[in-house]
């Protein structure tokens, strides 16, 4: 095989990559964001699960989640459940729910890096 072939070859790779890579960040991205709006204000944090799947983390108290937000959550929050998509790099884009102390939503946000 010749270089300028398999030159050819590694560019048709790569852009097939970088497609998959996009169409996957585009499709999980559309998924959470159906399943985050079907979530609302009294739901138990339950239901949240079945929706959205397992929180991939929480903040409690004092603990914030430095890459999106600045502050605790402020009673009756007790805790904020975070969602990423996992595709993208981490400050990207992320889903809050803050969650009262008997489990129910309270509020839901959309986070986006500016």
């Amino acid at each position: 095989m010749t270089a300028r072939g398999l030159l050819g070859r590694l560019a048709l790779v790569s852009c097939a990559v970088a497609v998959l890579y996009l169409g996957g960040c585009a499709f999980n991205h559309s998924r959470i964001e159906a399943a985050f709006a079907k979530v609302s204000p009294s739901m138990t944090e339950r239901e949240l699960v079945v929706l959205m799947g397992t929180p991939h983390e929480f903040d409690y108290g004092q603990k914030v989640n430095s890459l999106y937000a600045s502050s605790p959550c402020k009673s009756p929050c007790v805790r904020r459940a975070w969602y990423y998509n996992r595709l993208q790099p981490r400050g990207f884009e992320a889903w809050s729910f803050e969650l009262a102390d008997d489990g129910h939503v309270l509020a839901t946000s959309h986070w986006l890096s500016p």
